[in-house]
C-alpha cells in the first residue's frame, strides 16, 4: 500500500497537481470574483449634474443632465443614446446638496415622467416633463412652499419618495418630504395629487426629518409614511408642536395624518431612526434605535414598537457602545427579508431581529456617510456602496457583503449621487455624480473569474509540461554521464594497453633476462627499476585520465630508457623543460608517450642508425607545448610499413581530445609537421602538443 502511495506520489502528473494547487491558493487570494474599471470621466464647473434612468422600460436608459444656466436660470436636458431630446429651462436655481429630480409613472401609461425641484427666491416650485418621442412639458412653475428665513439663503433639503397611489383613484401621487436647516419651516411630509392638481401637507412640526420609508404596515393598500428625526435644537425660543430639542417615533397615514401621537425622546441632538421589520408570524413591527451625542447619563436604546407606537422590547445601548450610533438599513432586495442592517462606521454590519438580537455579519470598515443601496449589475440584489476610511475611494459589496472591489471616487462636499445606465443586450454601467465632477464605470464579474478553471488547467499543463521537460533533460543529463563514465572507462582500459602492449612487456622482460643472462648485474638491474617505474605509475594512474607533467615524462624516460637498452646506439633522445613550466600542471595521460611510442617505432627504428628524438616543454601564452621531434624516415615512408602500426595510440588520442574539448573552453589541439631536408627528402616528423594553462580535467 504505502509502495503504490508512494508511486502515485512520485508521478510527475500528482507533483504538477500540487504545485497547481499552491500556485491557485496563492493566486487565489488576489483573484476577485468582480471587478470595476472606469469608462468615462468629466469635470463640470457650474455643478452640474449627470444621472441615468430608463423613463421608457426599453432596456436603455436615458441621460438626465440638470444644468446651472446663468445666474437666476437652471435647466434640464434629455439625452438618448447620442440624440438629445430636448431641453427645458426654469427660472430659480437648484438647491445645493439635495435631490433636484423625481421620477414616476403617475398615469401609468409605460413611461416615467421627470418632475424637478427648483427654488426661486424662497419659494420651492415643481416642474414636469412627460417622457415620449417627443417629450412635452406638462407641469410649469407649480408652487410647494415657502421656506422660512434664514441668517442667510434659504437652506433646505429634499428627500425624494416615490410615486404612489395615496387617494385610491388609481394614479400616482408624488410623495416627497421638505426639510428646512437654519430655515426651520417646512419640515414636512408632502403629497402632491398630479391628477388633481392638489397637495397634502403634514401636520406643522418642529422635528427635522432624518429620512422617511413608504410601506404598507395594515395591509389596506395605503402606504404609511415612517419617519426618523433628529432634534437639530434649530428652533430655539420659537413656539411649534413637536420642538425640535426632541426627537420623535413619528408615522403618518395616506391622508398625512399621523397614525398615532408621536412618541418623544426628549434629548437635544437625539435621534429616532425607524425600520418597519416583519416577524416570522407575520405581524409588523417598528424597529428603532434611539442615540445621542449628550454626555453619559442618557442612555440610548434598541426597542421594537407596535404599531400604535408601544414600545413592546427594548435594549439598552451605553454611549461607550460601538452599536450606539448605528444607522439603520432597509432590508436588501433578493436578501434578508426578515431581517434590519446595522450600519456602524469602524465596526462593520450587523443583522437585528424582531428579539434585538445583534449578530456581527462584516467587520469591513467605512466612513461616517450613510451606505448606498443600489441593484449595479441588474441581477435582482442589491450591492452596498459605502466610502472608505481615508474617503479617498468608494467600496461596492455584494448583498452578502462579500466580494468588494473599490471604485476610484473621494468624497466631497455632498454624497455622491450613484445611478445604474442600462445599455439593452449590454452590461449595466454605474453613473457617479460628485459635486463637480462625474465618471461612469463597468461592473460585473471578472472575466478572468469566468475563465478561472480553463486557466488553472492552463497552469497544470504548463506545469506538467515543465516537470515532463525537467524529466527529460535529467534522463538525458543521465544518460550522457553514462556514456560518459562508460567512455571514460573505455580510455582508461585503452590507456593501460597502450602503454603496457603485451609485446612490450615480453621483450623489455627478455632484455632484462638477457642481461643477467651475460653477467651484467647492473645493466640488469637499471633496467629492472625502469620497468617496475613503468608498473608502478600504470598502476597508480590505472583509474585516470590524467597525470602530472612530471610523472608523464618520468613515464617516458623509464619507456625510453629500456628501449634503448633494446636497441642499443639504434637512437638517442633528450628531454628538456623550461624553467617557468609548472612540473605539477596537469595534462592528459600518454599524451607524450604515446608519441614518443610512434616516434621511435615508425621513424628511428627503421632508420637502423643515427636516430634522434628531442621531446621540448615550454610555456606559449596561454598553452604548455610539448614538442616531440624525430629525424626518421617520416610518415609518407613509414605509412607504407603497415605492418608496424595498428593507429590504437592516435585514436585513443583523439577521442581523449574530444572528450575533454566539451569541457574545456579553450581546446586541446595539436599539429603533425613533416620535416624535410635542403633536397626535399624526408628528413623526420615535429608533432606540436597544445594545453590550455587553465586546463580542467573534470569530465564528470
Amino acid at each position: 500500500m504505502l509502495r503504490h502511495l508512494l508511486h502515485i506520489v512520485l508521478t510527475p502528473f500528482f507533483q504538477a497537481l500540487v504545485v497547481t494547487g499552491l500556485i491557485i491558493l496563492f493566486v487565489s487570494l488576489g483573484l476577485r470574483k468582480y471587478s470595476v474599471e472606469q469608462l468615462e470621466m468629466n469635470t463640470f464647473f457650474d455643478k452640474n449634474q449627470i444621472s441615468y434612468t430608463d423613463l421608457d422600460y426599453d432596456g436603455k436608459s436615458e441621460r438626465i443632465q440638470t444644468l446651472f444656466n446663468p445666474p437666476g436660470n437652471v435647466g434640464i436636458a434629455i439625452n438618448s443614446g447620442n440624440a438629445t431630446l430636448g431641453q427645458w429651462n426654469f427660472k430659480g436655481i437648484y438647491q445645493p446638496g439635495c435631490s433636484r429630480i423625481m421620477f414616476g409613472d403617475y398615469n401609468q401609461n409605460g413611461s416615467d415622467e421627470i418632475y424637478i425641484f427648483t427654488l426661486v427666491e424662497d419659494s420651492v416650485m415643481l416642474h414636469a416633463i412627460e417622457y415620449s418621442i417627443r417629450p412635452s412639458l406638462f407641469i410649469k412653475d407649480r408652487f410647494i412652499v415657502k421656506i422660512g428665513a434664514s441668517l442667510k439663503a434659504p437652506d433646505y433639503i429634499i428627500l425624494p419618495g416615490s410615486i404612489v397611489d395615496m387617494t385610491g383613484d388609481g394614479k400616482g401621487d408624488l410623495v416627497f418630504v421638505i426639510n428646512a436647516c437654519f430655515s426651520r419651516r417646512p419640515r414636512n411630509v408632502f403629497v402632491y395629487d398630479i391628477t388633481r392638481d392638489s397637495l397634502k401637507i403634514s401636520p406643522e412640526s418642529g422635528a427635522y426629518i432624518e429620512n422617511f420609508q413608504l410601506s404598507d404596515l395594515e395591509g389596506d393598500g395605503f402606504r404609511e409614511i415612517i419617519l426618523s428625526t433628529f432634534a437639530s435644537d434649530n428652533f430655539n425660543e420659537e413656539s411649534i408642536s413637536y420642538k425640535d430639542t426632541s426627537s420623535y417615533l413619528m408615522v403618518l397615514d395616506h391622508n398625512l395624518l399621523f397614525l398615532f401621537p408621536p412618541v418623544e425622546f426628549p434629548v437635544p441632538t437625539g435621534s429616532i431612526q425607524v425600520m418597519p421589520i416583519k416577524t416570522e408570524s407575520g405581524e409588523t413591527f417598528y424597529l428603532c434605535r434611539y442615540s445621542h451625542a449628550s454626555p453619559s447619563g442618557h442612555p440610548g436604546k434598541l426597542f421594537l414598537a407596535d404599531l400604535k407606537g408601544n414600545i413592546i422590547r427594548e435594549k439598552e445601548l451605553q454611549v461607550d457602545n460601538k452599536l450606539f450610533f448605528m444607522r439603520l438599513l432597509p432590508a436588501l432586495k433578493g436578501g434578508r427579508n426578515n431581517v434590519v442592517l446595522g450600519a456602524v462606521d469602524n465596526n462593520g454590519f450587523t443583522i437585528i431581529n424582531e428579539n434585538l438580537e445583534i449578530f456581527q455579519i462584516s467587520d469591513l470598515r467605512f466612513s461616517s456617510y450613510r451606505p448606498s443601496i443600489i441593484d449595479i449589475d441588474q441581477d435582482g440584489q442589491d450591492e452596498i456602496i459605502i466610502l472608505s476610511p481615508n474617503q479617498q475611494q468608494h467600496i461596492i459589496l455584494r448583498d452578502d457583503f462579500s466580494s468588494p472591489v473599490t471604485i476610484d471616487f473621494p468624497v466631497q462636499s455632498t454624497v455622491p449621487l450613484f445611478s445604474v445606465k442600462l445599455n439593452g443586450d449590454n452590461p449595466p454601467q454605474l453613473s457617479v455624480q460628485g459635486d463637480q465632477e462625474w465618471r461612469l464605470f463597468n461592473y460585473g464579474i471578472n472575466p478572468v473569474y469566468r475563465l478561472r478553471f480553463l486557466i488553472w488547467l492552463g497552469i497544470y499543463l504548463v506545469i506538467l509540461g515543465f516537470i515532463l521537460l525537467i524529466r527529460q533533460l535529467y534522463s538525458f543529463q543521465l544518460k550522457k554521464k553514462y556514456e560518459t563514465e562508460q567512455k571514460i572507462t573505455r580510455l582508461q582500459l585503452s590507456g593501460i594497453k597502450a602503454q603496457m602492449e603485451p609485446h612490450f612487456i615480453m621483450n623489455t622482460i627478455n632484455t632484462i633476462g638477457s642481461s643477467i643472462y651475460r653477467q651484467k648485474g647492473e645493466d640488469a638491474y637499471r633496467q629492472l627499476l625502469n620497468f617496475s617505474g613503468m608498473v608502478r605509475a600504470l598502476l597508480i594512474s590505472s583509474d585516470k585520465l590524467t597525470r602530472t607533467l612530471k610523472e608523464e615524462t618520468e613515464f617516458v624516460t623509464n619507456y625510453l630508457e629500456l628501449e634503448k637498452s633494446r636497441f642499443g646506439d639504434l637512437f638517442s633522445y633528450s628531454i628538456t623543460q623550461d624553467d617557468e613550466v609548472n612540473p605539477e600542471a596537469i595534462i592528459p595521460k600518454m599524451i607524450i608517450q604515446i608519441h614518443a611510442e610512434n616516434a621511435l617505432k615508425h621513424g628511428l627504428l627503421p632508420k637502423k642508425t643515427g636516430g634522434l628524438l628531442d621531446i621540448a616543454i615550454s610555456k606559449e601564452q596561454e598553452y604548455l607545448v610539448l614538442k616531440i621531434a624525430d629525424n626518421g624516415i617520416g610518415r609518407s615512408r613509414a605509412s607504407k610499413n603497415i605492418a608496424y602500426s595498428t593507429g590504437k595510440g592516435m585514436k585513443i588520442l583523439g577521442q581523449l581530445f574530444e572528450t575533454y574539448n566539451k569541457y574545456n573552453k579553450v581546446p586541446l589541439h595539436q599539429e603533425i609537421i613533416d620535416v624535410f631536408d635542403e633536397e626535399n627528402n624526408p628528413a623526420g616528423t615535429l608533432v606540436k602538443v597544445y594545453i590550455p594553462l587553465a586546463f580542467n580535467a573534470e569530465i564528470y
